[in-house]
C-alpha cells in the first residue's frame, strides 16, 4: 500500500475535543482483513474479515489535507489493487493511541487438503 498526505490545515479540533473529530471522520471502528500463509504445501491460506470496535481512544492530533492512496499488488494478496480508490476525498493525519480487545470473527476462509471452510 502506498499513501501521501499533503497537510493543507492546522489541528483539527482545537474548538472541540479531538475524539469528537475522529469520530466524525470514520465512527471509530475498524475492519481488519488477514491472511495466514498456508502451513502446509497443499493447504490454502486462511483468511478472515474482523470488526476490530476501538477502546479507550485518545487523540493528540488530527491534521487534514489532500491524500493519495494505491494498493498495488502483492504476493499476498495478489488482487488488492482491484480495490484501489477512484477518488480521494481527503485525508488525515493522526496521533492516536487505543486499546484493541479480542476481535469478533465476521468471516473466515481455509482449506485443510481440498476441504474448503466457511
Amino acid at each position: 500500500m502506498r499513501m501521501s498526505i499533503n497537510i493543507t490545515s492546522p489541528p483539527l479540533g482545537s474548538n472541540q475535543c479531538p475524539e469528537d473529530a475522529f469520530a466524525e471522520l470514520v465512527g471509530g471502528d475498524f475492519l481488519q482483513i488477514r491472511k495466514f500463509p498456508a502451513a502446509d504445501q497443499d493447504a490454502q491460506p486462511i483468511k478472515q474479515l474482523l470488526p476490530i470496535p476501538s477502546q479507550n481512544f485518545k487523540i493528540s492530533e488530527i491534521w487534514s489535507g489532500n491524500g493519495t492512496l494505491e494498493f498495488g499488488k502483492s504476493g499476498l494478496y495478489p488482487h488488492l489493487h482491484k480495490i484501489d480508490p477512484q477518488d480521494v476525498l481527503g485525508a488525515w493525519y493522526v496521533k492516536a493511541s487505543w486499546t484493541v480487545p479480542h476481535p469478533q470473527l465476521i468471516w473466515e476462509a481455509y482449506s485443510v487438503y481440498g476441504c474448503a471452510h466457511r
